[in-house]
């Protein structure tokens, strides 16, 4: 008899009681999550609605995969996966694989290897036997990197597509908004990292965990790599992690990198971009676009450049104006790529928008639509986008309850406040800020006040979710002083949650 221990469930399954469970769990979908279809002689892994090819069969068999375990079928109205392959058995298994290690089952998600707490759980989410693989090494540096992910729960919003079944017990619904009020946040010292410089801090400020320590990014028109053993040890390299583009096209006047993700064997990164550039009348066009990293995040490519744009406005430039959208974050919440940017196609008043690209898809052009009337309909390139309320900036970040955290930017004025959302559309904001200031004021002269602008989050590992505890990074000008004089500041920041009542 074998046995699979399921944890925080108490009990213990028979492999017996997971045959019955399974026999009386049929599935709506054809082919779900974890499934191996040959399609016209290639073998492919079903993700979702989406189809990853295996390239050979030492792959395939050396993942742990059997050959047994494979149909024919047609994969036609399946999506094919452009940027990713399974070439090799010196990988971690692709996302929404079903994994065992150590009597645990799990499931494979971006955040991390996802416990399943019960059989019914399981089966009820797409969950079959046959798909189940031994988790490799891979998988286990993926588990232990983060341990602690909330199990599985019934029609998890997690999984990439799961088959949707009659019996499948239902969540209650709720409008009830997040109680932001009910937030209690303590802010530490400001603390000096990097000034006074006129050629960096241009951007909200970034990190990427590396091999053996950290890297970190900051811009102005290119971006420059940081280094160090942790967080607060970072510093500048020199390296020139990515420049702008060539006289003439959308980047020509800089390529500041906002938001990067590691992928498997690359890492996945966006950048703000500026053309027809004339700063001292206030004259920029501003979009966004795809870039990729080969080793390890200290160098960048822009892939078919000058094609790799993700966002546009709907204007076009205007001389004195700031045109386009741009000054962005992405950040990965259920199951998508959200970048979050302000849109200046209405110079009388600009508005913080979204758009979101499936993390399937790999969050490169031509994959991305923005939030409009309701829903996400609108082209990345030049499509329209509705105005979000309560959103405090477009420096946006996972907390780790799943929820999401913005701290204000550019458009806020009297501090930096934060605001949070459940479903990355919805936001409720802080009515007191984080830090207080009198105004922003961009326009320096010897009376100008201080400035605080570029505000992002920073997990103190250098990976999201954030948890209680982060930094916040910010670009800081003292009374007086122009853009030559730029400062990165640092804080701590800690979250408590006071329970029933808004916070003091």
């Amino acid at each position: 008899m074998v046995f699979y221990y399921l944890p925080n469930v108490g009990q213990w399954l028979s492999y017996n009681d997971i045959l019955r469970a399974q026999a009386n769990s049929p599935a709506t979908y054809a082919y779900p999550s974890g499934s191996l279809v040959n399609d016209n002689g290639t073998i492919y892994l079903i993700s979702g609605a989406a189809k990853i090819p295996f390239t050979n069969y030492a792959a395939f068999k050396g993942l742990g995969y059997s050959l047994k375990n494979v149909v024919k079928g047609g994969l036609s109205n399946y999506t094919p996966v452009k940027s990713y392959a399974i070439t090799t058995a010196n990988m971690a298994h692709p996302w929404s694989s079903w994994l065992w290690y150590s009597g645990t089952i799990y499931y494979s998600h971006e955040t991390g290897l996802i416990g399943v707490p019960s059989f019914d759980i399981f089966t009820k989410n797409g969950g079959n036997l046959k798909y189940i693989i031994k988790a490799n090494k891979y998988d286990l540096a993926v588990l232990n990197a983060s341990p602690n992910l909330p199990v599985l729960s019934y029609n998890d919003t997690r999984l990439y597509s799961q088959p949707l079944l009659t019996s499948v017990p239902q969540p209650p619904t709720t409008t009830t908004p997040f109680c932001a009020d009910c937030v209690n946040a303590t802010v530490g010292p400001a603390k000096y990292v990097l000034g006074p410089m006129a050629n960096a801090i241009d951007n909200p400020f970034f990190v990427l965990p590396s091999t053996g320590g950290m890297l970190g990014y900051t811009a102005n028109q290119a971006s420059y790599v940081m280094s160090g053993a942790d967080v607060p040890g970072l510093a500048l390299t020199g390296q020139v992690a990515i420049d702008k583009g060539t006289k003439g096209n959308f980047d020509e006047c800089g390529s500041w990198l906002a938001s990067a993700y590691q992928d498997v064997n690359i890492i996945r990164a966006w950048y703000h971009a500026e053309q027809s550039c004339d700063y001292a009348t206030g004259t920029t066009n501003k979009s966004v676009a795809y870039a990729e990293s080969y080793d390890g995040g200290k160098t960048f490519v822009k892939p078919n450049y000058p094609l790799n744009q993700i966002l546009t406005g709907t204007g076009t430039p205007t001389e004195g104006q700031q045109t386009g959208l741009g000054d962005f974050t992405v950040v990965k919440f259920n199951g998508y790529y959200y970048a979050y940017f302000i849109n200046y196609s209405n110079p009388q008043q600009w508005a913080y928008g979204v758009a979101r690209s499936k993390i399937s898809d790999g969050g490169q052009p031509g994959t991305w639509l923005k939030y409009y009337n309701g829903d996400f309909t609108e082209k990345g390139l030049g499509g329209k986008a509705s105005p979000l309320q309560n959103i405090s900036g477009s420096s946006v970040y996972n907390l780790s309850n799943n929820t999401l955290v913005s701290v204000g930017g550019p458009l806020s004025n009297g501090g930096l406040y934060l605001s949070f959302s459940t479903d990355g559309v919805n936001w409720t904001k802080m009515s007191k800020p984080l830090l207080y200031f009198e105004d922003q004021n961009w326009n320096r002269s010897p009376s100008a006040k201080e400035l605080y602008a570029y505000a992002s989050l920073i997990p103190t590992n250098g990976q999201q979710p954030l948890g209680n505890s982060f930094y916040l990074y910010y670009m800081y000008l003292n009374p007086g002083q122009d853009f030559t004089q730029r400062y990165l500041i640092s804080r701590t920041v800690t979250l408590n949650m006071v329970s029933g009542q808004p916070a003091p």
